[in-house]
C-alpha cells in the first residue's frame, strides 16, 4: 500500500514538473517575442523618420538654392540693360538679342549645372533670348507656372510637356527695372530633374543640417525613399518599377491623410510596409516617403522564433529526464534513503564531470576550426590580390604599347590637316569670300579645333606610354606649384572656389623634370576643381618626411568625393566618369606614370560628400643614387 501511494505521488510530481516547465517557457517566449516585435517596429520607424526628414531638408535646401540662383541672374546688369534697350525701340534689335543669347550661353549656363536651358521672357510671356536657339520666340504665357512667376521667385512643380513628353521643371524670377521699379521681364531656368533624383538616391551636398552616407536613401533590400506631388503622382524613381515618374499613382494612407505620419500601411505596390511621411514641402505640396517591406523588417524575428523552437524541442526530453530522475530519487529516498542518496550523488558527479569534458573538447574543436578557416581566408585573399595585380600590370603594359603605336599613327595625319587648314585660313584672310562659301572660315576653324584636340590626345597617349624622356634638374616644388596655381587661379575665382597653399618654407630641392611634374600637378588641381562646388576649398600642402628622405605633396579638396566602388579604377587608362568631350580618361594614368618615373608613389583617400585627398611622395635624393 505504501509503495502504491509513493508511485502515485511520483507520477503526479513528474507530470506537474513537465507542465510547469513548459508553461514557464511558453510565457517567457511570448513576452520575448512581443518585446522583440515592438523593438524592431520602433527602431525601423525611427530610422525611416530620420530618412524622410533628412531628405525633406535636402530637397528644401535644393529649392532654396535654385531660387537663389535665378534671383541672382535676375539682377544681372547686362540682362537688365538689354531689356531696357529693347523697350526703348533700339533699331539693332536682332544684334542686341544675339548678344543676350551669347551672354546666357557663355556666362550663365556654365555656372548653373542644375539648369539645361536659361531664357528671358518679355512682358507677354514670349522668349526674347535663350541659351537654346530653339526656344527663342516660343510663347510660355499659357504655361501653368507663368502667372505665378510674374509675382515672385519660384520653382514650379515637375510636369511633362504634352508635345514631346519631356520633363518640365522651371525656376523663375521677375526682372525688375531699378529706375522705375517696374517688371521688365522674367528670367527662367529649365531645370534638370536628375538633380532632385540625386537627392533621393545618394543625398545632397547642399544641406548643412544633415549627414548623408553612401547608400543612405535605399536601406537593405526593399527600403526606398521617394517623393509624391499633390496629384498623388510619383516624381522620383522607384526601386521596384521602371518609368514611374508622373505615371505611378500613390494612393496610400499617408498621402490621403496629407499629414506627417509613421506606422504600418499598404504601399503603392499593394505590399504591407513600415513607412514614414514628411510634412508637405511648402507651396509645391510634395511629400517625402521612406518605406521598407514589413516582411524584411521582421526578418530578425524569424531567426529568433527558430531558436526558440529549437530550445523548446530540446527542453521537452531534458525536462522529462530531469523530472523523472528527481521523482525516482524522491521515491527511492523514501524507501532506501541513505543508500540511494549516496548513489544519486555519485551519479550526479559522474554526469557533471562528463559534461565538463564534453564542453572542453567542443571548445577546442571549435577553436581549431576557426583558426583553420581564418588561415584559409588569409591565403585566399593574398592569392587573389597577387593575381589581380599581375593581370592589371599586364593590361597596363599592353595598353601602353598600343597607345604609343596609335599616337604615332594619328599624329602625322593630324599635322598635315592642321598645316593645310592654317594655310587655307591665311589665304582666305586676304581675299573676299563668295556668299556661297560664307561658312567656310567657320568650318575651317572647327576642323582646326578637332585636329588640335586629336593632337592633345596623342600627346597624352605618348606620355602614358612613357615614350617621352625625362630631363631631371634641380626643382623647387613649392615654386612649381605656385606656377601651376597661377594658371587656374582666374577660373577658380570665377567659379567661387577657394585654392589655399600651405607650404613648408624650407622644403628641400629635388631632382625632377619640371614640365612633366608640373603637368601632373596641373592634372591633380584641375580634377579637384572639377569635383568641387561653389564655396568648396582646395588645399595644396607640402612637407618633408625626414625619416623617409622624401617630400610629400597633398591635394586635399572638399568636393563631391569618389565612390568606394570606383576608387580602385581611377588610375586605369581611358576610365572616366566625365561626359563625352570632357575627358579622355588618361589624366590620372599619366599622373601615375610621371610620379612613378620620378621613383615616387601616390596614395588616395576619399569619402563621398566629404572630399578627396591625393598624397604624393617623391624622393629627395638625386636620380642615380647620390645623397
Amino acid at each position: 500500500m505504501f509503495h502504491k501511494e509513493i508511485g502515485t505521488i511520483g507520477v503526479r510530481l513528474l507530470v506537474f514538473s513537465i507542465i510547469g516547465s513548459l508553461l514557464i517557457f511558453t510565457v517567457v517566449s511570448t513576452l520575448a517575442i512581443i518585446y522583440e516585435y515592438r523593438q524592431i517596429r520602433d527602431d525601423t520607424l525611427e530610422n525611416l523618420e530620420i530618412l524622410a526628414d533628412s531628405t525633406r531638408r535636402e530637397i528644401k535646401d535644393l529649392l532654396k538654392y535654385l531660387q537663389a540662383r535665378v534671383t541672382d541672374f535676375s539682377s544681372d546688369g547686362q540682362i537688365k540693360s538689354t531689356l531696357k534697350e529693347l523697350r526703348t525701340g533700339n533699331p539693332d534689335r536682332v544684334e542686341i538679342i544675339a548678344r543676350l543669347n551669347d551672354h546666357l550661353t557663355k556666362s550663365k549656363l556654365p555656372i548653373f549645372p542644375e539648369a539645361s536651358e536659361i531664357f528671358v521672357l518679355d512682358l507677354s510671356g514670349v522668349a526674347l533670348a535663350s541659351s537654346n536657339p530653339m526656344q527663342v520666340n516660343k510663347d510660355f504665357s499659357l504655361s501653368e507656372w507663368y502667372t505665378e512667376s510674374q509675382k515672385e521667385t519660384m520653382v514650379s512643380d515637375l510636369a511633362r510637356d504634352p508635345s514631346d513628353g519631356e520633363y518640365q521643371w522651371f525656376a523663375t524670377a521677375p526682372i525688375i527695372d531699378e529706375t522705375d521699379g517696374v517688371r521688365s521681364g522674367t528670367i527662367v531656368a529649365k531645370l534638370d530633374h536628375l538633380s532632385m533624383l540625386n537627392v533621393i538616391t545618394t543625398g545632397s551636398n547642399r544641406s548643412t543640417e544633415s549627414t548623408t552616407v553612401e547608400g543612405f536613401k535605399r536601406i537593405r533590400q526593399t527600403g526606398e525613399t521617394y517623393v509624391v506631388n499633390r496629384d498623388k503622382l510619383m516624381i522620383t524613381d522607384s526601386r521596384f518599377f521602371n518609368n514611374v515618374i508622373l505615371k505611378q499613382v500613390v494612393d496610400t494612407e499617408p498621402i490621403n491623410r496629407g499629414i506627417k505620419m509613421r506606422g504600418m500601411y499598404i504601399d503603392y505596390r499593394g505590399v504591407p510596409v513600415f513607412g514614414v511621411s514628411s510634412q508637405r514641402i511648402d507651396k509645391l505640396g510634395w511629400t517625402v516617403l521612406a518605406e521598407i517591406d514589413r516582411a524584411e523588417a521582421f526578418e530578425p524575428i524569424r531567426g529568433f522564433l527558430t531558436a526558440l523552437s529549437i530550445i523548446g524541442v530540446v527542453m521537452i526530453p531534458i525536462v522529462s529526464y530531469v523530472s523523472f530522475t528527481i521523482t525516482r530519487s524522491f521515491v527511492e529516498l523514501l524507501t532506501e534513503r541513505d543508500h540511494n542518496q549516496r548513489e544519486l550523488e555519485q551519479t550526479v558527479d559522474q554526469l557533471q564531470q562528463q559534461a565538463e569534458e564534453n564542453v572542453s573538447l567542443q571548445t577546442q574543436l571549435q577553436a581549431y576550426a576557426n583558426q583553420l578557416e581564418e588561415t584559409v581566408n588569409q591565403r585566399t585573399q593574398a592569392l587573389q590580390k597577387a593575381q589581380s595585380q599581375l593581370i592589371q600590370a599586364e593590361k597596363l603594359s599592353a595598353i601602353g604599347r598600343l597607345s604609343a603605336g596609335v599616337a604615332h599613327e594619328i599624329n602625322n595625319p593630324m599635322a598635315v590637316i592642321s598645316t593645310c587648314v592654317e594655310g587655307l585660313q591665311s589665304q582666305l584672310s586676304d581675299v573676299s569670300i563668295p556668299e556661297t562659301l560664307k561658312d567656310l572660315p567657320e568650318y575651317l576653324a572647327s576642323i582646326w579645333e578637332a585636329a588640335y584636340r586629336c593632337k592633345e590626345i596623342t600627346q597624352k597617349l605618348l606620355t602614358f606610354s612613357r615614350q617621352t624622356e625625362l630631363n631631371f634638374t634641380d626643382t623647387d616644388v613649392n615654386h612649381l606649384i605656385r606656377e601651376v596655381v597661377t594658371l587656374v587661379e582666374y577660373e577658380a575665382t570665377q567659379a567661387h572656389k577657394q585654392v589655399v597653399l600651405n607650404f613648408e618654407p624650407d622644403l628641400p630641392v629635388i631632382q625632377a623634370d619640371r614640365d612633366q611634374l608640373g603637368q601632373a600637378f596641373l592634372n591633380f588641381t584641375l580634377n579637384a576643381l572639377d569635383a568641387m562646388s561653389i564655396d568648396d576649398r582646395l588645399e595644396i600642402c607640402s612637407s618633408s618626411v625626414r625619416d623617409a628622405a622624401s617630400i610629400e605633396i597633398c591635394f586635399r579638396d572638399t568636393g563631391s568625393g569618389i565612390p568606394t566602388g570606383i576608387l580602385d579604377k581611377i588610375f586605369e587608362p581611358f576610365y572616366t566618369t566625365k561626359g563625352t568631350g570632357r575627358g579622355t580618361g588618361l589624366g590620372l594614368a599619366i599622373c601615375q606614370g610621371i610620379i612613378e618615373a620620378h621613383f615616387g608613389h601616390i596614395q588616395v583617400e576619399s569619402r563621398v560628400g566629404v572630399g578627396t585627398q591625393f598624397r604624393i611622395h617623391l624622393p629627395i635624393q638625386e636620380i642615380g643614387g647620390k645623397a
